[in-house]
């Protein structure tokens, strides 16, 4: 498998991931029939993260007033297609949510991912130390996992 390393200043990159929460706001807007096996949903005032088939995901929803701020949550799954092509999906409810994923991908989930086997993780991400900067974990920002296909919470 090729790849893809991007540089660039933390200006360009914070635009790129708004960029892509804004397709992904498209996407989300899409017919789920085959497709990934959680979905968002937006509803009085609140984003949600939800299985597929409309059953609720405990702790999976963020109020949107804090959303961009100083929390956000994000999902990362992987699933196979009707087409049987394997699909990779990170995003959040917001900008920073989804640039949390890309972060948390990097550091979490690809160093360990020959051993990493799950469909899915929902992660809630928190600017605990203030700096309104999207830190990697361990680096002065909170990752609380929500929920990995049933799993219960943990903090990195």
């Amino acid at each position: 498998m090729d790849q893809v390393k991007t540089t660039g200043t933390d200006a360009e990159v914070e635009a790129l991931s708004k960029k892509l929460a804004e397709i992904e706001a498209e996407v989300r807007n899409e017919p789920q029939s085959d497709r990934a096996p959680i979905k968002f949903l937006d509803e009085a005032g609140t984003f949600y993260f939800q299985h597929s088939n409309g059953s609720s995901i405990p702790g999976a929803n963020l109020p949107i007033s804090v959303i961009n701020n100083n929390e956000d949550m994000f999902v990362i799954e992987v699933y196979r297609d009707d087409d049987a092509r394997n699909v990779m999906l990170c995003y959040g409810f917001g900008w920073k949510g989804t640039y949390a994923a890309g972060k948390y991908f990097h550091s979490i989930i690809h160093p360990n991912i020959a051993s990493y086997n799950v469909g899915w993780v929902i992660v809630k991400w928190q600017d605990t130390n203030g700096d309104s900067y999207v830190n990697i974990p361990g680096d002065g920002d909170t990752y609380t996992l929500i929920e990995v296909l049933g799993s219960s919470r943990a903090r990195v």
